[in-house]
């Protein structure tokens, strides 16, 4: 499933920008962290170069990891301040008015703990944004992104929080659709090699 109302979208930007406002006032420390390898980057870029498997994809993500761990890098160094950030934000886990087409809430929780809001942008973006279904099967379909439903999702999140970013963050926020790319292509290949739907990474922080 897809949207393809823009101002349903700019509604959605609006909200994840919304979520990061109302997350910058809780006290992450309250939090525990369940998923210790969730939005590890580099970590599991390291884990994936260890593996015994070869192929095209692998050979581009090892050249790339100083780029894909750009966000990763900057929140080590303190540079980026953890929020209680919700890990996954799909549309499908929004819950819409019923005669309006904005979002009202959020579910799904399970994921929450101290995290990076620029992953909440950039995994709201890549399923929002993506004419394609996340249910495809032909993996030759299945991205086909969609630079209109980018710039209202982008209006909308900027609406609230273009003076809530810091600087680090604003040039980062291009970069942060390329990391949770890199970083899904990744999980996959362990997963294929490891044969199972959990990634075990020897190298989580």
């Amino acid at each position: 499933t897809s949207i393809d109302d823009l101002q349903t979208i700019e509604e959605i930007g609006f909200m994840i920008g919304d979520m990061l406002r109302v997350s910058l006032g809780f006290d992450v420390n309250k939090l525990s962290v369940n998923y210790k390898e969730l939005h590890r980057t580099r970590c599991i870029l390291e884990h994936l170069k260890e593996l015994n498997i070869e192929c095209e994809t692998k050979d581009y993500l090892i050249e790339n990891i100083d780029k894909a761990s750009r966000i990763t890098d900057a929140f080590d160094r303190g540079e980026i301040k953890p929020i209680a950030a919700h890990n996954d934000p799909k549309f499908k886990h929004f819950l819409f008015s019923k005669n309006e087409k904005k979002p009202q809430v959020i579910i799904n929780v399970d994921l929450i703990q101290p995290g990076i809001g620029l992953y909440d942008f950039a995994s709201s973006v890549i399923h929002t944004c993506n004419d394609v279904s996340f249910d495809e099967n032909d993996v030759y379909q299945s991205v086909d992104f969609n630079l209109s439903k980018f710039a209202a999702f982008l209006k909308g999140y900027l609406k609230v929080t273009k003076y809530l970013l810091s600087k680090t963050e604003k040039d980062l926020l291009g970069n942060s659709l390329y990391a949770i790319a890199c970083e899904a292509s990744a999980l996959n290949l362990i997963k294929y090699v490891q044969g199972g739907s959990e990634v075990r990474l020897s190298k989580a922080k």
